[in-house]
């Protein structure tokens, strides 16, 4: 009778954010995953399509984790500097704690394909929580606002810049903290 391992799903995305921070995507393998869980490939194969549907899910659930921290802490503010400082602080963290990921060569070429989709998706859930803050505190608001701040909140954290540089060049864009 085969053995039975509880929460093998989840062992499994583990064991791949273990290896991708230690070894990176490209050395991280499925054998290696079913290895280090001493199962067999097949058993990995019964949960996950292939090596990126294992980072994929992976990924997903980092996301979510760090999406309940912005939806929480975001909602607390009213400023949209103060939003945006939230988002920021959070994918900041994010891209920090998954840098080998996002960094990678052979990671980015293998979900480039992905990667509009996703970016989108992204943009169109933080926009929620800019839109009636922007209407409310831009200078002269256009509903393109949100956006803008969302693609630059992505842009200047993966280049590493940091928050401080981001509120200055935003500021001028909006009244006073009421």
């Amino acid at each position: 009778m085969p053995k039975v391992i509880e929460n093998l799903r989840e062992k499994i995305l583990e064991e791949a954010k273990k290896q991708i921070q230690e070894i990176g995507y490209e050395g991280m393998t499925v054998r290696g995953i079913a290895k280090e869980l001493g199962i067999g490939v097949g058993t990995l194969y019964n949960h996950f399509e292939n090596k990126e549907a294992v980072v994929g899910a992976y990924m997903v659930e980092e996301w979510h984790k760090t999406y309940a921290v912005i939806d929480e802490n975001v909602r607390k503010v009213k400023h949209p500097l103060d939003k945006c400082e939230v988002m920021y602080k959070e994918i900041e963290i994010f891209v920090r704690d998954h840098r080998k990921l996002f960094y990678d060569k052979e990671a980015k070429k293998t979900f480039a394909s992905s990667y509009l989709t996703r970016h989108g998706m992204l943009v169109r859930l933080l926009h929620g929580y800019l839109e009636k803050s922007c209407e409310e505190y831009a200078v002269n608001y256009t509903p393109y606002i949100p956006d803008f701040l969302i693609e630059n909140i992505l842009n200047m954290v993966t280049a590493g810049i940091p928050y401080s540089t981001f509120y200055d060049i935003l500021k001028p864009l909006f009244k006073e903290n009421k």
